[in-house]
């Protein structure tokens, strides 16, 4: 693997998550994660919206996952900025 493909993988254990279960318009449960390894000077764990990044690399990023079906979408990774 090249550097840049290692530079992608991510290790979960050092992010930090925030979890938003709800229902979709079809009544399944499903839960957005948003991912991030940054705390931004703030206590995230008392945090009630999502936070969003622009760029950051792999520092953030975020998916919803239909609990009731088992399958994923909106998967989001942000680019690296510069």
């Amino acid at each position: 693997m090249d550097k840049l493909g290692e530079y992608w993988l991510i290790d979960l254990k050092e992010y930090k998550r925030q979890y938003f279960p709800s229902y979709n318009k079809k009544g399944q449960k499903v839960i957005g994660i948003g991912c991030f390894c940054q705390d931004f000077d703030l206590d995230w764990t008392k945090v009630e919206v999502n936070i969003r990044v622009r760029d950051g690399g792999k520092c953030f990023f975020s998916v919803e996952l239909n609990l009731s079906t088992g399958s994923y979408s909106e998967l989001t990774t942000n680019c690296l900025g510069g």
